[in-house]
């Protein structure tokens, strides 16, 4: 079986850079980009598993982002925005936009533990509902 593809939309090199070596460890493929606007661009030519978004971009931002999805593509991708703002009404917001989930880039547990099993639970609640 093919691995899971997924796009991390990451503005900081550093981040999407550690973020990568991590899923790619926990074996998923991975592909990032820096932009709102490449995200788009890849989403619309290529076929992802999921998507690892950060809030903050230059340009289009995250919830930006989201807006443009159309709904029907969103219940099948699973979007997990990553935000280093512990905010629960943007959290509410963001979740109402369509995002599958909503975490808090408040420690290293993120990235080496929770985002990666994040994304298999996701990935697997969508593809029992396909």
């Amino acid at each position: 079986m093919a691995p899971s593809r997924i796009l991390i939309v990451e503005d900081d090199e550093l981040t999407a850079l550690v973020e990568r070596a991590v899923l790619e460890a926990a074996g998923f493929a991975v592909e990032d980009v820096r932009t709102g606007e490449e995200a788009l661009e890849r989403l619309a030519t290529a076929t992802f598993d999921a998507v690892v978004l950060d809030l903050m971009l230059p340009g289009l931002r995250g919830d930006e982002v989201l807006q443009t999805l159309p709904p029907e593509r969103l219940a099948t991708l699973p979007v997990v925005v990553v935000s280093g703002y512990d905010d629960p009404r943007r959290k509410k917001a963001l979740l109402a936009l369509g995002a599958a989930d909503y975490l808090v880039k408040d420690s290293h547990m993120l990235v080496f533990n929770l985002l990666p099993r994040r994304l298999q639970e996701l990935i697997a609640q969508r593809a029992a509902r396909r």
